[in-house]
């Protein structure tokens, strides 16, 4: 506690279940209290685990309030845990190298709790099933949380009178992914605090596994905090955030406790069916309107800053929550207020089959692709499938493709991202680490003939889930063979 004032900086108390008190700066005031963060209270950090887990009714701006405190305390610990790299990335940054010590540290505290505090500021109502929803939708645009973040970000600075601040002008350069850290868009520090808060390990990730945990009533995310984040480093070969012995074996808990909260709350499978549910009610209400400009004011993806700025439609974005949203669906589209009704009362459909996508290989590239396009055009015939089979045979079913979770031990991140510093200049997988790392197993490697190897490692996979309507639960054996006719029709496809 207290942590900003060894940097003289002024702040103010919040008290948190997960840390106790949380330090607001000063500085920040202004920022939080802006409406566009403030609109952050009512989006729900998770709007369908609540079905299942009934006091998971936390906010994105709780879990912001919380990436921001983890965020300075990380910062904290590279400062004191990785100085001569934090220095060298300074002298690198014309945003710091012409200040003193004691300034630099104070504006990098306050750029890592900044970014940590800003970066879900776009999030839309239902998170990432709204921007799921748009690749099931008809529309040439889809929406990214993280690029209209990154906008409404430059939109709060300037508001605030802070736009050319060091630390402000870090934390933009931290939140526009569209900078490449290849091509050397951004300078050393400002990668720092983009790994800082999304990365193979990373403050993002820390927060929300034991929040959304706490708040869920289960075990699953719980991690020791201080061990893990008093204890990370700069890698000083990419300044990339790595942990150092003590770390260790906290960075593989959240790694596994993260997995964990996927498997039984994310991936939940309540929270797939209402997944499932809410695309159809959003995708249907998107082909209801017909023009672009309404369609944006349903999905706000704007892409300019002037859009951003034009005070109609942040009053919109003010307005744009989970309830909100459904209240603007309920008025375009009449045929979704029965479905609605069901969702806010918890009359849901029912698990049906799980069909796996290895053995239709083209549906399995395609759901893996990042190509809309490729993606929509087999969500569009499983639609129709349900669009014929409702109006053909009265029977009503729901889908939703997912893909599995890697187990973490096999894990790029564990197996190669996250190292950790175990002398002086040497860094190590985490894996190799902690004695499993697949360079050193007898199941790293097979033999393909007799003079070469291939590597093993868990493919990506993506399954179809079916979900059924009580009434019609007789007839999923009938649905599972419709769908996979469809599937093996679509593996055809050149």
């Amino acid at each position: 506690m207290f942590l900003l004032s060894t940097f003289e900086i002024k702040s103010f108390l919040v008290r948190d279940p997960i840390y106790d008190f949380i330090e607001i700066p000063e500085e920040f005031k202004p920022i939080v209290d802006h409406k566009l963060v403030q609109r952050l209270r009512w989006i729900n950090q998770l709007p369908l685990e609540q079905l299942v887990y009934p006091s998971a009714q936390h906010s994105r701006f709780e879990h912001s309030l919380g990436v921001m405190y983890l965020a300075m305390l990380a910062a904290n610990s590279l400062i004191n845990n990785s100085s001569k790299q934090l220095n060298d990335a300074f002298n690198q940054d014309d945003n710091y190298k012409k200040f003193g010590d004691k300034k630099r540290k104070k504006f990098f505290i306050l750029a890592a709790g900044l970014a940590g505090l800003l970066h879900d500021v776009g999030h839309a109502p239902f998170s990432h099933t709204l921007e799921h929803a748009c690749e099931h939708a008809n529309i040439n645009y889809r929406y990214n949380h993280e690029e209209i973040g990154y906008l409404l970000t430059e939109k709060l600075f300037e508001d605030t009178g802070i736009i050319n601040e060091p630390y402000s002008k870090t934390t933009i350069n931290a939140l526009n992914k569209k900078l490449n850290t290849l091509h050397r868009d951004i300078t050393p520090i400002d990668k720092i605090i983009r790994e800082l808060i999304d990365g193979p390990i990373d403050v993002d990730k820390g927060d929300y596994t034991i929040r959304d945990s706490y708040h869920c009533g289960t075990p699953y995310g719980i991690y020791d905090i201080q061990r893990l984040w008093r204890n990370i480093v700069i890698n000083p070969e990419d300044y990339t955030i790595a942990v150092n012995e003590k770390g260790a074996l906290e960075a593989w808990a959240l790694t596994l406790q993260r997995y964990r909260m996927y498997k039984n709350v994310y991936l939940h499978h309540v929270r797939n069916i209402t997944d499932a549910m809410l695309i159809d009610i959003i995708v249907s209400t998107i082909e209801k309107v017909k023009r672009r400009k309404n369609k944006l004011e349903l999905i706000p993806a704007w892409n300019s800053a002037n859009e951003i700025s034009n005070e109609n439609n942040l009053t919109k974005f003010i307005f744009w929550t989970d309830n909100g949203m459904l209240k603007v669906i309920a008025e375009i589209n009449a045929s979704a207020i029965t479905r609605i009704e069901s969702f806010l009362k918890r009359d849901i459909f029912k698990r049906g089959k799980v069909i796996n996508l290895q053995g239709y290989p083209k549906a399995l590239e395609v759901a893996a692709s990042k190509n809309k396009n490729e993606k929509f055009i087999l969500l569009d015939k499983l639609r129709e499938l349900k669009k014929k089979m409702l109006k053909e045979k009265s029977i009503q079913f729901d889908f939703l493709i997912e893909r599995e979770m890697i187990p973490p031990v096999f894990d790029k991140k564990v197996q190669e991202d996250i190292r950790v510093n175990i002398k002086d200049k040497k860094y190590v997988s985490l894996a190799e680490y902690l004695n499993f790392s697949l360079q050193n197993s007898d199941i790293k490697k097979k033999k393909v003939t007799n003079d070469t190897e291939e590597d093993i490692y868990p493919s990506v996979n993506y399954n179809l889930h079916l979900f059924i309507k009580k009434s019609n639960k007789n007839k999923i054996n009938y649905i599972s063979e419709e769908v996979k006719k469809l599937l093996t029709d679509f593996n055809t496809i050149a």
